[in-house]
């Protein structure tokens, strides 16, 4: 949309807990720099999801060479080429380079604003300050959680200003005021519309166990209905999520890189500290926020992995070095090269695993079924017809339709109560209020289609069937 000079707006709804008046509306998930940088990329290069692919890959290439210098900087050319290896094997980094999610590219510029927070702190120098600023003002227009780190941040230099007896006011109110400035119009457009300077509807998860069956009301989770949830069952969620982090941050980080970022206390540092803090801070923070068990994902943690790598070479350095003066030279290289393959075969194991679950969900046969279909859709429907769907961003995407969630698909899918028939905001309700023409339906199962058509509780008349996924698409009778 921005790249038609629509603005950063949407043109589908995705859930229901805000009230929005028309299909197209601004982004209530995440703010629009990222979508701003594609947008000026396809004008460059024409839109296409090779190219916006391409600026994750691009970033990807930065974020290694930039981990190299960095890491030669901070301690020295082997740390420096060790975290290159370690971060271009990585499997998660591999799997979001190559994605047109935001996670590679916010990553890249969290990590430029460490170091420069680091140096900040550590020099007192204002430009480090001015540049911290900059940098976490610019992430948080790509991704909220950049607000965490923020107050992260904040917090650690309050800590060093009162336990070093060091004087930052200055510089703290330069990285704050400037943070602030960049920040300013997200806030003066959020609230023109939402009518709070920040808003996403992410915010809510922490107080849901069931988004996919609570984002079809109107009503919003809260605080109170948090609680209602009972003790128990908040304990519950939270003992997962700590288990959940700990049992696989060591394998998405790959387990050699794990083990030294621990051992890295040994070699304890400023840098090790600022990071461990951010590291410790933002796993708290994940912990109190959601509670769903599905929203469990990798991509959370990526921002994090160059300094945690940098940390943990510095650690296998000194370590192989202390080793070889003290024991057996000539065991050392052997055993450490051992160590550095079995961490490569390990990453492509990993690799093959991420993929195939990613091709399991068969969202690549979904998505060429929708660009077979969307010839007919585009040269039989009219450009302003909306179309009800449980794929919203992929059939806006392939069709070129406004679209709206559809909230008895989803709701029927996961909703194991047998006597609730409907969700709370109905589809005859939807179908009035933003003039739903078409409903896209991927289901082969006749009996669960039945039971779809009772909840819709509208005429529908089939006008088009894709037969490889089964998409049937209906228009509606008025």
């Amino acid at each position: 949309n921005i790249y038609e000079g629509k603005g950063p707006v949407e043109n589908y709804i995705w859930n229901l807990w805000f009230n929005h008046k028309t299909i197209m509306h601004l982004d209530d998930a995440y703010p629009s720099l990222f979508s701003y940088l594609l947008a000026g990329v396809f004008y460059l290069f024409k839109e296409s999801i090779f190219v916006s692919k391409l600026v994750s890959f691009i970033f990807s290439i930065l974020t290694i060479i930039l981990i190299y210098f960095i890491g030669k900087s901070l301690y020295n050319k082997k740390v420096g080429l060790l975290s290159m290896f370690f971060l271009s094997i990585n499997p998660t980094h591999i799997i979001y380079s190559i994605s047109t999610m935001r996670e590679i590219v916010f990553s890249f510029f969290i990590f430029i604003f460490i170091l420069s927070f680091y140096k900040a702190i550590k020099t007192k120098e204002i430009r480090y300050f001015f540049f911290s600023g900059v940098l976490v003002g610019i992430s948080i227009l790509i991704n909220y959680i950049a607000f965490v780190i923020l107050f992260l941040s904040i917090l650690y230099l309050i800590i060093i200003w009162i336990y070093k007896k060091q004087k930052y006011l200055s510089g703290f109110l330069i990285f704050l005021i400037v943070a602030l400035l960049i920040i300013l119009p997200l806030g003066i457009s959020t609230y023109k519309y939402f009518k709070t300077p920040y808003y996403s509807i992410l915010n809510y998860y922490k107080y849901t166990d069931n988004w996919h069956s609570s984002q079809f009301s109107d009503e919003r989770p809260t605080l109170k209905s948090f609680i209602d949830l009972g003790l128990d069952k908040i304990i519950y969620y939270k003992a997962y999520y700590l288990g959940r982090i700990f049992l696989w941050l060591p394998i998405i980080l790959l387990p050699l890189v794990f083990i030294f970022f621990i051992l890295g206390i040994l070699f304890y540092d400023d840098f090790y500290r600022f990071t461990i803090f951010l590291f410790l801070g933002y796993i708290l923070f994940y912990i109190l926020s959601i509670n769903d068990l599905l929203l469990w994902s990798n991509r959370y943690f990526l921002f994090i992995f160059a300094p945690i790598i940098i940390i943990s070479s510095n650690a296998i350095i000194k370590m192989v070095t202390i080793i070889k003066n003290k024991i057996n030279k000539k065991l050392i290289n052997p055993f450490f090269t051992i160590l550095i393959i079995f961490s490569f075969i390990f990453s492509i194991f990993l690799l093959i695993n991420d993929v195939r679950d990613i091709d399991k969900g068969g969202y690549k046969e979904i998505q060429n079924s929708l660009s077979f279909m969307s010839s007919w859709v585009i040269n039989n429907t009219n450009d302003n017809d909306v179309i009800l769907t449980n794929l919203p961003l992929d059939v806006n995407y392939y069709f070129n339709r406004p679209t709206i969630i559809d909230s008895c698909y989803t709701f029927l899918k996961s909703n194991t109560n047998l006597n609730i028939k409907r969700p709370k905001i109905s589809v005859e309700y939807l179908i009035n209020k933003y003039d739903v023409k078409y409903v896209l339906v991927k289901e082969d199962d006749k009996a669960f289609r039945e039971k779809l058509f009772d909840c819709y509780n509208v005429d529908l008349n089939a006008v088009y069937i894709e037969p490889k996924q089964k998409f049937y698409l209906y228009k509606i009778k008025i």
